[in-house]
């Protein structure tokens, strides 16, 4: 009886480790979502052009990181460009939609860069080392529906 006991309560604080997501990151996301919707909404009203509403994203970012301005590295963004992607803007208002928290974004661009630069060299061959899985899931808190949205605008990048 106390050894199920025992089995059943390492089994729930193991569950709960797993979806250890704040109930902060939950209420960026969140908030996230709705500005999205507000935004694009805007936008497609014309009350907003494409410039502004980046620039409200922008804001967003920068806001739930606790800054008056979002902080952009050139090196990052030059190294993004090596692989085609000109807009960094862009793959981070991307993995905001796929619910990766604003926190965790210079952690995943970083991830996804190394990842973009092992696809290259494997092209048609790549698969994920398991390292990397590690580094997302454990280390970033990342979801596996995450890694696997990740890992498919890697793939997307890749030139075949």
């Amino acid at each position: 009886m106390i050894t199920i006991l025992i089995f059943i309560l390492s089994i729930t604080l193991n569950a709960q480790q797993r979806n250890s997501t704040s109930e902060k990151e939950i209420d960026d996301i969140m908030k996230w979502h709705v500005l999205r919707q507000q935004v694009e909404r805007a936008v497609y009203r014309g009350q907003l052009d494409r410039i502004e509403a980046d620039k409200e994203y922008s804001n967003f970012r920068a806001k739930m990181n606790g800054r008056r301005i979002e902080y952009k590295d050139p090196i990052l963004e030059k190294h993004f460009k090596k692989y085609g992607i000109e807009n960094v803007s862009n793959l981070k208002n991307t993995l905001l939609d796929e619910g990766i928290p604003v926190n965790k974004l210079e952690a995943v661009l970083g991830g996804m860069l190394r990842l973009m630069h092992v696809a290259r060299l494997d092209e048609s061959n790549f698969r994920i080392n398991p390292r990397y899985e590690v580094y997302f899931k454990e280390r970033v808190g990342l979801t596996n529906r995450q890694v696997d949205q990740i890992i498919a605008i890697v793939t997307s990048q890749i030139p075949y």
